[in-house]
């Protein structure tokens, strides 16, 4: 599981769906999610390709045509960086590849599907996006198009002796800021077309799209974590998850990515149970503590480590 050059990577995803009763989303007796084949709604999709990359996706619209435009976004994303050999490229290069084709052409298929499809709720459904890929010997792209996250647990040094810091490579830019929908011949976002997905009509929504290109070296003990916003919550304290709690996790020496992984995909749930409080800034400016409350969504989590080669 290595790209060429120093680095070795290993790599886990693993998606699960949020558990609805016909009244409302409740906690079952492992956590807040079940397992994505378990149920027939689950909007997720994530990806790990040994050369690759590590790839999250959350499906906007609803039922099977969310998952579907995920699912399609996020394999070609993977199956254009192998075509355009991403992998041996330098990095200023590999960005300008992600933006101006790998992007496009992983819109491009989604447009398609939009136009072979009869069912009105595929035809509204769209997907944001993080992905992880694997550049030349040992740098890495980190893509953003929407509100996934992106965290690097990196060892260094801060002033004084090497230390662990939780870095968000991804911040959340406002609520389904990007969203893969049709493209123009041009490579933009055509938000004039039929098949634009409702949200997009907000001018506010419009002017938040936002597709991010991040690349930078990385080093061996370094781990990266990819989540949906299920994993994440949104931009309130309330649902915010302290970094200890994380770092904790990626951290584990002992432990491989997909353990890891499920040992993430439970924490939400386990921080509710035990009554944890969160920090909050009051209208009137005080500081106060609430109780911490978890997203109650589908749920996508990958870890990335890398390795000595």
């Amino acid at each position: 599981m290595s790209n060429s050059g120093a680095i070795r990577f290993e790599g886990a995803v693993k998606t699960y769906a949020a558990v609805e009763t016909p009244y409302r989303r409740e906690l079952t007796s492992h956590g807040l999610v079940a397992p994505s084949d378990r149920t027939s709604d689950n909007a997720d999709y994530g990806l790990w390709q040994p050369g690759v990359g590590l790839l999250v996706a959350d499906g906007v619209g609803r039922g099977r045509g969310a998952l579907n435009a995920a699912r399609i976004v996020t394999r070609a994303v993977a199956y254009a960086a192998v075509v355009n050999e991403l992998s041996k490229m330098p990095t200023d290069e590999a960005k300008d590849v992600i933006r101006e084709v790998i992007l496009p052409y992983a819109d491009g298929q989604l447009a398609e599907f939009h136009r072979r499809t009869t069912d009105p709720e595929a035809k509204a459904s769209s997907t944001t996006l993080a992905a992880a890929l694997l550049l030349r010997g040992s740098n890495i792209a980190v893509v953003g198009v929407g509100d996934p996250r992106v965290y690097q647990l990196a060892r260094r040094k801060n002033g004084g002796d090497p230390e662990d810091r939780l870095l968000r490579m991804l911040q959340v830019q406002g609520d389904r800021s990007g969203v893969f929908n049709s493209f123009n011949g041009e490579g933009r976002p055509n938000f004039e077309s039929g098949d634009a997905h409702p949200l997009l009509a907000d001018p506010a929504v419009r002017g938040m799209f936002l597709d991010q290109v991040i690349t930078y070296p990385i080093e061996p003990g370094d781990r990266l974590l990819l989540g949906t916003d299920g994993f994440f919550g949104d931009t309130t304290p309330e649902q915010t998850i302290p970094d200890e709690h994380i770092m904790g996790i990626l951290g584990d020496n002992m432990a491989a990515p997909e353990a890891k992984v499920d040992r993430l995909m439970l924490l939400p749930s386990a921080l509710y149970l035990e009554g944890l409080q969160v920090p909050v800034t009051t209208p009137a400016g005080a500081q106060a503590w609430v109780p911490y409350r978890p997203s109650l969504d589908d749920t996508t989590i990958g870890v990335l480590e890398a390795h000595a080669a």
